[in-house]
């Protein structure tokens, strides 16, 4: 009987000894966390915070713009000519009427604003007058979505863009991707 006490009581200060060791660390980390700190409404802080919040949002939500990117798989001189036109298309920003009039569907079913537009070169082709590309372009909107416009533009050998045409992608599934959590 002595001996089942004797391991009882062992065993009780092995876990009294394990719990404070494991106890000391947490207290230390919960005495170094930063206290939260209690702002009145109408206090000069908030009202600061509040701006802080407001700039963030129009910043985030503010049109960005055309970003175009090189097709994956052009290399050394391709490359170098795509990036030159992906670089051009960024700058100049242009919309052409086609893809307003293709996207207008965001604005008048969903309600939703664009906030700029995603390009990726799929082909280009060296001609006589430049460099014909054509571009997949995408919106920048709050939902995913598939819809896209092919574009075609010279590069003509003055630097210049010309828009040569548009056409809008055959959807599959609809305009909008959901995405479930």
């Amino acid at each position: 009987m002595r001996k089942i006490m004797f391991a009882a009581s062992i065993t009780l200060l092995i876990a009294v000894v394990s719990l404070t060791t494991q106890a000391a660390p947490r207290e230390k980390q919960q005495a170094e966390a930063p206290k939260p700190v209690f702002v009145s409404k109408n206090s000069p802080a908030a009202e600061r915070a509040q701006h802080a919040m407001e700039k963030d949002r129009e910043r985030r939500y503010s049109y960005r713009g055309l970003s175009v990117k090189p097709h994956p798989e052009a290399a050394g001189d391709e490359l170098a000519m795509q990036e030159r036109i992906a670089a051009l298309m960024a700058r100049l920003d242009y919309v052409p009427e086609h893809r307003a009039e293709h996207f207008r569907w965001v604005h008048d079913e969903l309600n939703m604003p664009i906030y700029g537009w995603r390009g990726k070169i799929v082909e280009s082709n060296h001609t006589a007058d430049g460099v014909v590309v054509t571009v997949r372009i995408w919106p920048i909107a709050p939902f995913g979505t598939g819809d896209n416009t092919l574009e075609t533009y010279l590069y003509n050998k003055a630097g210049g863009l010309v828009h040569l045409h548009s056409e809008g992608a055959a959807l599959r599934g609809g305009r909008v991707s959901t995405f479930g959590t």
